[in-house]
């Protein structure tokens, strides 16, 4: 992440790899979970009885935190990019930040996973879609990343001319 952008392209290119394998990170796992509850004989939950229950309960807080947490900090975020000074520099502070923010977004959805793993609990799949669709609406676009850094648009594709 400490290379040096020449273009808007390379930068929303680099941009789009880490928020894309991020949401990576968890889909294979969870769709491999998931299918394994929708078999004809599923397996029975790693855990049982009061337990499963504490467990299930568990997870859903932290998922539920987690996501609270994303949503809370990311405006925090962004004004921290706001006061870095300069466009490569800024859209660097961007990216960085992003990436905590996406981080703590997946680690929702690996809860998600764990808690779909372990419960074989259908809330699972649904906590895991709602932390996706929490991603799809924070996606990186043209227009999101001019608006949340504070560069002016016109700046932007300026630069995006390349050198």
């Amino acid at each position: 992440m400490s290379q040096s952008y020449n273009n808007w392209e390379q930068y929303y290119h680099q941009v789009n790899v880490v928020f894309h394998g991020v949401i990576a990170a968890s889909l294979i796992p969870f769709a491999y979970a998931f299918l394994e509850t929708q078999k004809q004989f599923p397996d029975a939950p790693m855990v049982e009885g009061e337990l499963l229950t504490v467990v299930k309960f568990a997870l859903v807080v932290l998922a539920g935190g987690l996501l609270a947490l994303a949503q809370m900090q990311r405006p925090k975020l962004i004004a921290k990019v706001r006061e870095v000074d300069g466009l490569q520099p800024r859209l660097k502070a961007y990216l960085r930040k992003m990436l905590i923010y996406y981080m703590v977004l997946e680690t929702a959805a690996v809860v998600a996973f764990v808690g779909l793993l372990v419960s074989k609990d259908q809330l699972f799949s649904l906590i895991y879609v709602v932390v996706i669709f929490t991603f799809s609406l924070t996606r990186p676009t043209f227009d999101r990343i001019a608006r949340e850094t504070g560069i002016p648009e016109k700046e932007l594709k300026e630069w995006g001319k390349g050198n």
